[in-house]
């Protein structure tokens, strides 16, 4: 699948991030492969209508791929002046949550559920997972539920300086005796 490559690319990207101290080049660089990995995200094709057994195939195809783009903005910190972009992302996730049956994907779930800010969002995620225990191994699901609600509760405890994204994952996930897998 190809966004399942895809999100790869984005991940090795991300932790092959150039250190501050690099040079203009290296970053400059950096953020072009960037760049175009994002395009290459937002340009892969969705089916319009589902097809074989999965009517909400489409939906969870475009909930997953923005997902991605979510990630890979608010984790390589290259995408500056793009912050609308990835607002109106976000709140095309929020309308597309309700629509689903459920998700398998653990990702989509966790990074959008992570851009929750407020409770009519966190129970619109929480249903979600709910409706996707039902159909799916739910002890895929108890680390996502956990590490949602520990980001939440680091959101809600955030005053003045707020830690990083990569920090504040780096954070919740690491508390994870066993490390989740998200695919």
């Amino acid at each position: 699948m190809i966004l399942t490559r895809l999100l790869s690319e984005a991940i090795d990207a991300i932790s092959a991030a150039p250190p501050a101290s690099s040079s203009p080049a290296e970053i400059s660089s950096y953020n072009e492969f960037i760049k175009i990995l994002d395009w290459k995200i937002r340009n892969v094709t969705i089916p319009d209508t589902a097809s074989g057994s999965n009517p909400d195939k489409p939906l969870i195809l475009e909930f997953y791929r923005l997902a991605m783009l979510v990630y890979l903005d608010r984790a390589s910190k290259t995408q500056s002046g793009h912050r609308a972009k990835t607002q109106k992302q976000i709140g095309r996730a929020f309308t597309i949550i309700p629509k689903l049956g459920s998700c398998a994907r653990q990702f989509p779930i966790f990074i959008i559920g992570c851009e929750a800010r407020n409770d009519e969002q966190r129970a619109m995620v929480l249903d979600l997972l709910e409706r996707t225990v039902k159909c799916v191994d739910s002890r895929k699901f108890t680390h996502t539920r956990l590490l949602l609600q520990a980001m939440w509760a680091q959101e809600d405890l955030a005053v003045g300086d707020r830690m990083d994204y990569g920090e504040r994952l780096s954070s919740v996930i690491s508390c994870c005796r066993i490390m989740p897998t998200f695919m």
